[in-house]
């Protein structure tokens, strides 16, 4: 498995796929499921900014909050409860 690729569960992954889909939650969030999704698909970061249009550096961020956080890291932080 490429070094930029994530392992999601079924249920991470429905969750993604959800959020990403229909909109659940901000537009933040289902852009980042979208590229969430695309890593755990085998995407390369390049090949995700050119579908999403998010930068390989905000793509390598993302990634290092979900592999540290799993779904929870990627709402927003303003929002989060702590």
């Amino acid at each position: 498995m490429p070094a930029f690729s994530v392992r999601l569960t079924d249920a991470e992954r429905e969750e993604l796929t959800a959020r990403a889909r229909h909109g659940r939650g901000s537009a933040d969030v289902a852009r980042r499921s979208r590229v969430v999704l695309l890593l755990d698909a085998g995407r390369s970061y390049a090949q995700i900014r050119e579908q999403t249009g998010v930068s390989s550096r905000t793509v390598a961020l993302w990634k290092k909050r979900f592999e540290a956080e799993r779904l929870e890291g990627l709402f927003d932080r303003r929002t989060r409860r702590g």
